[in-house]
């Protein structure tokens, strides 16, 4: 069994694959937090029913625990990182964060926006490990998405398929259902999407606290840049 932990800013998930099926478990709330979820305990639930275990969490939700990373990181598994640029990253979280559509949401929070956390963990992972975790920009994957997921399994030892590539209509129905406007893009889609150019004005659409939280977080995302894969 292979275990997989892909960090990013946003959007939290424990997915569980095969080569026949995909699972999507999500944990909200404080006495179901992903974290809690040990390699041990991820064991004891899949190990029978797969072979792959591909966890996907927020950075955000360690923010509070950055003094005691070495206590709470998952251990055994494969750590790479997701990233994309601020200003869609955030006007993403903004624009679902106001729609009437969102259960649970009607506000906008830059902290949940934030990159600092993302980057923290990252040199807390490769000082700890020796190694640089691999980091993958949003707009590459989308661009090439074919060659992107090839070098990510080579790098990570998981085996490519090109049903990596497509998708059902309709796939994350589940999921849009339990947190309805956070999923539908994506359930309408049956593959990558373009990305769109990333512009470099204010968006008007914005509020001054998305446009700060853009701002403060480009330090973090242009560091992490630097370390992505390209193709």
């Amino acid at each position: 069994m292979c275990f997989f932990w892909l960090w990013s800013p946003i959007i939290r998930g424990l997915w569980v694959l095969s080569s026949q099926k995909l699972r999507v478990h999500g944990f909200e709330g404080p006495k179901t937090n992903m974290l809690c979820l040990s390699l041990k305990v991820v064991c004891a639930v899949f190990i029978s029913e797969f072979s792959v275990i591909f966890a996907k969490d927020m950075a955000y939700f360690l923010s509070n625990q950055m003094d005691r990373l070495n206590e709470v990181l998952p251990e055994g598994y494969v750590h790479t990182f997701l990233i994309r640029h601020p200003r869609k990253t955030v006007a993403s979280l903004y624009k679902a964060s106001l729609n009437d559509s969102t259960k649970g949401f009607n506000y906008f929070d830059p902290a949940q926006a934030e990159f600092k956390s993302l980057h923290d963990l990252f040199f807390t992972i490769k000082g700890q490990t020796g190694e640089t975790p691999l980091v993958i920009d949003a707009d590459d994957l989308l661009e090439n998405p074919d060659r992107m997921l090839k070098k990510y399994c080579m790098k990570t030892g998981l085996t490519f398929s090109e049903k990596m590539l497509k998708w059902d209509r309709g796939g994350m129905s589940d999921l849009e259902e339990a947190f309805p406007g956070w999923q539908e893009v994506l359930n309408e889609t049956t593959g990558f999407l373009k990305p769109q150019a990333t512009s470099p004005k204010e968006d008007p659409k914005l509020s001054e606290a998305a446009e700060q939280a853009i701002h403060d977080n480009m330090e973090y995302y242009n560091t992490l840049y630097s370390y992505r894969i390209s193709c």
